[in-house]
């Protein structure tokens, strides 16, 4: 399934959420932290592994007075950008938060659904329970 990468995190959030108000074990239960919650470990690490890279990308070079080796200027613990750098790095973060990227989902049968919020739906929809259609005003 193509999602994006705002629609996932707001996907852990909501499954943290509903796994923290049911501890009861369950189908569903089981189907999020054994076939969900691995696939979005291995996509936050790839998200976080390419937001590193727009950051390195986009950072300020200083120069080693002694080896004149090309390296990252960090102050305080904290990589350095001018302002087109910034710019980049916003725009460059912002394209990755709204792409969109290929995601396994895991559909629950109907009979292992339980009682879900607007919210919850909203977020598994298409990843852990049917696609719902949206109503438009």
């Amino acid at each position: 399934m193509k999602i994006t990468n705002q629609k996932l995190e707001e996907l852990n959030l909501t499954l943290g959420e509903w796994i923290k108000n049911n501890e009861e074990e369950s189908k569903f239960k089981y189907a999020i932290q054994v076939k969900i919650v691995p696939e979005l470990k291995k996509h936050f690490e790839v998200y976080q592994a390419e937001l590193e890279q727009i950051s390195i990308d986009n950072c300020i070079e200083a120069e080693d007075e002694k080896t004149k080796a090309k390296r990252i200027l960090i102050i305080d613990g904290v990589r350095q950008f001018d302002k087109n750098g910034q710019r980049n790095k916003n725009q460059q973060d912002k394209e990755l938060w709204k792409k969109e990227i290929d995601f396994k989902s895991y559909i629950v049968k109907d009979s292992d659904i339980p009682e879900l919020t607007f919210n919850e739906k909203r977020a598994f929809s298409g990843i852990l329970i049917p696609e719902i259609q949206e109503e438009v005003d």
